[in-house]
């Protein structure tokens, strides 16, 4: 039978361990992230930019596939369960080629500067988002609130 002080240890121990699993994905997505812009920075000595985005985006949309195939299968179950799906296809359409062509735009800018600069620098100021969005939302928000 369990104390409560081995049930404690076993919960402490169980959250030590999801907390490194945690700081482990992290750590690999991570090196994928910067390894990637070396191999962006590679393939900039043998394609342009826009061929490279086009493989690129050409690549993830099959990967994608399979993915949407089971999305729409989970949406047809969910219809005829009689569970409310609720549907613009308009505003779909049109929210899809606004983040198409923003996303299409800053990954050209993306891979011209590529050109001209290092992977690290290159990394770097592509992370920079990470402080320049909240920032810009915080600006934003006062502005409204005001």
């Amino acid at each position: 039978m369990y104390t409560r002080e081995w049930l404690k240890i076993e919960k402490e121990v169980k959250k030590l361990k999801k907390r490194y699993v945690n700081n482990l994905i992290l750590l690999i997505i991570a090196l994928i992230w910067g390894a990637a812009f070396v191999a962006q920075s590679a393939g900039m000595d043998y394609i342009g930019p826009f061929t490279f985005n086009s493989a690129r985006s050409i690549l993830g949309g099959i990967v994608l596939i399979p993915v949407i195939y089971v999305l729409d299968k989970k949406r047809k179950e969910k219809i005829s369960q009689g569970k409310e799906v609720i549907q613009n296809k308009k505003t779909l359409i049109i929210g899809g080629i606004c983040c198409g062509f923003f996303l299409m735009l800053g990954s050209s800018l993306q891979q011209i500067g590529i050109q001209y600069t290092t992977a690290g620098k290159a990394g770097f100021i592509t992370a920079l988002y990470i402080l320049i969005v909240p920032i810009l939302g915080a600006g934003r928000w006062q502005k409204g609130r005001n």
